[in-house]
């Protein structure tokens, strides 16, 4: 994404605004970027907003409602998997990992509106993938999951724990 120019992107043309300098490296043909020194200041701070505005749109903070160990229970309804299935997660960011407490090793990722995918496996059998779909809703979390190697299924929930 970038700003009128097209030479820099959003935060580096609002600077440019602000500070009534012009820092776009020149292009091919050896010509410069749209120079704005010459701009009232109204319009200079105008088009800063917008370019900053844009940008903390498109890149929203990482950090989230989700971040935290999580429990978690599957539990099968197709198959010949075991009736229930414990383990846990962790959540740092939009990012999926394993906790360093759980039997089942775990990565995936968690969209903004909580929408998630992960996988977890057993550390003996990386074949052994339990491929887990659903939503994080603030403490909890679930959806349905399901292993091709073993054909079995079915859904599950989570819960934080800290």
């Amino acid at each position: 994404m970038f700003c009128p120019h097209l030479t820099l992107p959003f935060p580096a043309l609002a600077l440019e605004l602000l500070f009534d300098e012009v820092i776009t490296p020149p292009d091919k043909s050896g010509g410069r970027g749209l120079n704005v020194t010459g701009n009232s200041g109204i319009l200079k701070a105008g088009l800063a907003a917008a370019c900053l505005g844009g940008f903390l749109m498109v890149f929203p903070a990482q950090a989230n409602q989700f971040d935290g160990r999580w429990d978690v229970v599957l539990t099968t309804t197709v198959g010949d998997c075991p009736k229930t299935i414990g383990g846990s997660f962790a959540v740092k960011g939009l990012d999926i990992g394993h906790d360093g407490q759980s039997t089942l090793l775990s990565a995936g990722a968690i969209e903004a509106n909580g929408s998630m995918w992960s996988r977890m496996v057993h550390p003996g059998d990386r074949n052994d993938v339990y491929r887990i779909q659903g939503r994080f809703r603030g403490p909890t979390a679930s959806g349905a999951w399901s292993n091709g190697l073993r054909y079995c299924g079915g859904n599950w929930r989570a819960t934080r724990v800290r």
